[in-house]
């Protein structure tokens, strides 16, 4: 075989200089184009570790290579790096190299043809991507374990960080990393540090992350069987998205999505909602069908977290039923109505195909365990396994894990983004944090602004608890215990009405802010429902409600503001086939603020009160979308949250010929955090003079998680026996 011609050693150098990994390394180009060119050039006896330190690497003549390493230590680098790029590129015509301990580049062809890779071996999207981490890094970047060459030799698992992007932070609370079957890219949403929410993808070949044009928003992505597109979840609807140009396809509408799966046949499997079953539609689009159905005699009421099995037809799913011990993972099949039960307790799971065999891994009790599974049978074949701790599992965001094959297992320990609330005037400048960072997922305050109430996260996103307490000198008392949320002050601040959950149902309940005061239970509704606001009269509570049959529906509970009970059947106010949500009562009585896409985003809108609570007129008010809309006590303003998180204000005139609404104005923008969310982000206060706010902190350490190579070889270090 001919040895390289220098044309062609020429045109391989500037392929490698062109990548992002070395592009990121200016002093390891330099070395790399200096010892080649020296070489080309036949000067190879200028080759030497003190030109290179001095001149190349910049230390200067006082360079001394016995008291200074950086030469061997950047030659070791440039080893690593080349040996992750011919990896990823087999079929380059020119290889580059150095033997261990010289700094003469050799120049060959390929010896040997493209192989299959041997079973173990690490893949090299993410060899490449670990070395140049660590090329650019030089410490604390990704670790890639040395892998023996020898044939048959068991690799151990190597555990290494990734970081992911410097532009924001994992946005763990609509997903998490989303690894392919061949580990060559990965999906994650994002928030960024401007506070805009959507989703990412990284080449794990260049290491490049860039952001999904349309996508924000997006949440809970899967990816298509050819790795070409992916599948998410963004404004109420279920969407595809092709890699190559970007083209989005609206499939189905989905307003709470809770998870989703692709089969090799075209077929694509998602939960639409936080309640019901799980649907199938054609990848091309066409009418959804139910792919699973609540066992009758049962308390299931979700089932979510699709997975296909490898035949593309069953299918593992999640099932939740009002009494936890009744938790479990089936498997179904798109052939028939029969599940089979798979174990015992509810967790996204996926499908691990190794050379040891087939697993099932899940997140349990804070950890990432595996079990042995007959896919031909569909069932479990062996005892479960501890792999990881700090792995989570929430039943909004799915499980902080995920698997490529046998090849990789990524997982982050952050279950939750951190926020804080803090009180700002009309220019957005703090006036006063009142919290510190913490698990924080709602805030609302009384009609005055004086009393302010916090609904603290618990485990696996579940209702955490509210606590309560004066916005002037907030020192927060717990009201609730056991799971509660979604909390609506009664008008004068003395007491709460807000959702709970009590023995596995979900239910409307109340507590006075007194010491000692006890909880009472108002109502138990059939569907799941969303409490916003209490009228100042105490008559009438807003709620949207998540049906099967028609979305979001927005209506009025009449209350009894003596007796503290509910005194007959809601009104309803808008339903429709949209998303009605976000329903907000003005102190008057007479409007009702809310938040409809029928006109393809979301935009707030008002609605005329009759006293009977019954709508009359309506009209949007908000320009360009919105959400969350709120009151000025006296009615002479309201707010809402532009789809950029922008506070904006409308100004509204009562005159005698009608109320009039001003062109909404721009007051600042804001980093609330879950502005696209039922939770209230933000509360006003009565004079409108300023704002309690739930604002995002982007933990700068929020986008790493870390990863196993060969993970599977913890399955051997547990001592695990496969039947």
């Amino acid at each position: 075989m001919s040895e390289p011609k220098r044309d062609e050693v020429e045109a391989q150098l500037r392929l490698i200089l062109a990548t992002p990994a070395f592009a990121r390394s200016p002093h390891l180009c330099r070395f790399l184009q200096f010892t080649v060119e020296r070489a080309l050039d036949g000067r190879a006896e200028e080759i030497k570790e003190y030109l290179i330190g001095s001149e190349v690497l910049g230390r200067g003549a006082g360079f001394d290579p016995r008291t200074d390493t950086i030469v061997r230590t950047q030659a070791h680098r440039l080893r690593t790096l080349l040996q992750a790029y011919y990896a990823d590129k087999p079929d380059s015509p020119v290889v580059i190299g150095f033997a261990k301990g010289a700094y003469v580049p050799i120049f060959r062809r390929p010896s040997v043809p493209d192989a299959p890779p041997a079973a173990g071996r690490i893949h090299t999207g993410w060899l490449l991507a670990a070395a140049a981490a660590v090329v650019v890094a030089g410490i604390g970047g990704w670790w890639v374990g040395a892998r023996s060459a020898v044939s048959g030799l068991e690799p151990a698992p190597a555990r290494f960080t990734v970081d992911l992007s410097p532009q924001g932070a994992l946005d763990v609370d609509r997903g998490s990393l989303v690894l392919p079957p061949s580990g060559r890219s990965a999906l994650f949403p994002l928030i960024e540090t401007n506070g805009v929410r959507r989703l990412w993808i990284r080449s794990l070949a260049s290491g490049v992350s860039r952001p999904l044009v349309g996508s924000d928003g997006g949440y809970l992505p899967f990816w298509s069987p050819d790795e070409s597109q992916i599948g998410f979840f963004q404004n109420g609807r279920l969407k595809v998205y092709r890699l190559s140009d970007g083209q989005m396809r609206d499939l189905a509408e989905a307003p709470l999505g809770r998870g989703g799966a692709w089969s090799p046949q075209g077929t694509i499997l998602y939960a639409p909602r936080s309640s019901g079953f799980i649907y199938q539609i054609p990848e091309q689009g066409g009418q959804p069908a139910p792919a699973t159905f609540l066992a009758p005699g049962t308390d299931e009421n979700d089932h979510r977290w699709p997975e296909f099995l490898p035949d593309g037809r069953r299918f593992l799913y999640s099932v939740r039923a009002r009494n936890k011990d009744h938790n479990c993972v089936r498997m179904g099949s798109l052939d028939s109505h029969e599940t089979t039960r798979i174990f015992d307790h509810n967790s996204q799971t996926r499908l691990a195909h190794t050379r040891t065999g087939d697993f099932l891994v899940f997140a349990r009790d804070g950890s990432a365990w595996a079990q042995p599974f007959d896919v031909k049978a569909g069932r479990v074949t062996g005892q479960q396994i501890l792999l990881l701790e700090g792995v989570r599992y929430s039943n909004v965001s799915g499980a902080t894990f995920s698997i490529a094959g046998e090849h990789y297992l990524v997982y982050h320990d952050t279950e939750y983004s951190r926020t804080a609330v803090s009180l700002l005037d009309r220019t957005g400048h703090v006036l006063k944090e009142l919290t510190q960072p913490a698990l924080l997922m709602g805030v609302s305050a009384n009609a005055a602004g004086r009393m302010l109430a916090l609904e603290f996260g618990g485990q696996s996103r579940e209702p955490g608890d509210v606590y309560v307490g004066e916005t002037a000198n907030f020192a927060p008392v717990r009201l609730t215990f056991g799971g509660a949320g979604y909390a609506a002050w009664e008008a004068d601040g003395h007491a709460l009405i807000y959702l709970a959950m009590r023995d596995g149902l979900s239910i409307l309940a109340r507590k006075s802010t007194q010491a000692g005061a006890e909880e009472t239970v108002l109502w138990k509704p059939a569907h799941p429902i969303f409490p916003t606001s209490v009228s100042a009269d105490g008559r009438w509570l807003a709620f949207h409600e998540d049906r099967p049959d028609t979305l979001m529906d927005l209506s009025l509970l009449p209350l009894d503001p003596l007796t503290h009970t509910v005194r007959g059947e809601p009104v309803s106010i808008r339903k429709t086939r949209f998303n009605e949500t976000h329903g907000f009562l003005a102190n008057s009585g007479r409007y009702l603020a809310f938040v409809s896409d029928e006109s393809g985003q979301s935009e707030v809108y008002v609605t005329e009160l009759g006293s009977d609570g019954h709508p009359g007129f309506t009209r949007k008010v908000s320009l360009d979308g919105g959400v969350h809309p709120r009151w000025r006590q006296d009615d002479g303003e309201l707010y809402y949250l532009s789809p950029t998180r922008k506070l904006m204000a409308v100004r509204i005139e009562h005159l005698s010929s009608g109320t009039q609404f001003a062109k909404p104005v721009k007051l600042f923008d804001t980093l609330a955090f879950g502005a696209g969310d039922s939770k209230s982000p933000y509360a006003v206060s009565g004079d409108g003079r300023s704002f309690i706010i739930n604002t995002l902190r982007v933990d700068p350490q929020g986008l790493t998680v870390h990863a196993v190579a060969d993970w599977v070889g913890l399955l051997k270090t547990r001592h695990l026996t496969v039947n």
